[in-house]
C-alpha cells in the first residue's frame, strides 16, 4: 500500500490589487518565451522560481527568491492538509472535471507494484527538475498521478470538508480550476 499524506504546504497570499493568476502558470513545458516574459513580469510568479536558472544551471538564486517570497508574505504555510485540485474543460459538448488530489507520496521501488512510472521520461528534463527540487528543497510542481477508486462516497465528504479558496480561468485551454482550502503552489521539506 502507498502512504500518502498531508504536508504544510505554502499557499498565495492575495493582497489588495493581486490575483491567484499573478502566482500561477501553465506547466513548464508548454510555455514558450512570449507568455515566460509575460508571467515573469509579476513578482511572485510561480515561474520566477521554477524557470530561472543560473548561470551554471542550478536554481540557487530560485531558493533565494522563494526565501524572500515568504519573508515578504507572499506565501503563508498552511497546518498540514491535503489540497483539492478541480480542473473543468467542454470538449464537443461535453462537460468533464478531473479532482486531483495533491499531498506527499513516499517514494518505493516500482518493482513493488504500487507506483507505475511514466512511459516516456527524458533523462535532461528530470535532472533539471531534480536541480530545482535539491536547490530549493521544496516542491514547487507537482507530479501528475492517476488513482481510480475514491468513490462517490469519500468524494461528497471531501466536498463537505473543504472550502474554495482560489478560482482560476485559463484563457488560453477554456478551462477552469478551483483549488480547494488550504493551497499550496509548493510544498518545503
Amino acid at each position: 500500500m502507498v502512504e500518502f499524506l498531508p504536508f504544510k504546504g505554502y499557499r498565495p497570499s492575495i493582497g489588495a490589487g493581486d490575483s491567484i493568476a499573478d502566482f500561477v502558470s501553465p506547466p513548464y513545458d508548454v510555455i514558450g518565451p512570449e507568455q515566460l516574459r509575460e508571467l515573469q513580469s509579476k513578482k511572485h510568479n510561480v515561474t520566477n522560481l521554477t524557470l530561472e536558472q543560473d548561470a551554471d544551471g542550478r536554481y540557487h538564486g530560485s531558493a533565494q527568491r522563494l526565501e524572500s517570497f515568504i519573508a515578504e508574505g507572499a506565501l503563508r504555510q498552511d497546518a498540514p492538509s491535503y489540497y483539492l485540485y478541480d480542473q473543468t474543460w467542454e470538449e464537443d459538448g461535453v462537460r468533464t472535471t478531473r479532482r486531483g488530489l495533491v499531498g506527499i507520496l513516499r517514494t518505493e521501488e516500482y518493482s513493488r507494484g504500487n507506483i507505475i512510472p511514466h512511459e516516456e521520461t527524458f533523462s535532461k528534463v528530470k535532472a533539471d527538475r531534480l536541480n530545482l527540487l535539491r536547490d530549493t528543497e521544496t516542491h514547487l510542481e507537482s507530479i501528475f498521478g492517476i488513482y481510480e477508486g475514491l468513490g462517490k462516497d469519500l468524494d461528497k465528504k471531501v466536498d463537505g470538508a473543504a472550502r474554495l479558496r482560489y478560482r482560476y480561468v485559463d484563457p488560453d485551454a477554456w478551462s477552469t480550476a478551483t483549488r480547494r482550502s488550504p493551497t499550496p503552489p509548493s510544498s518545503r521539506k
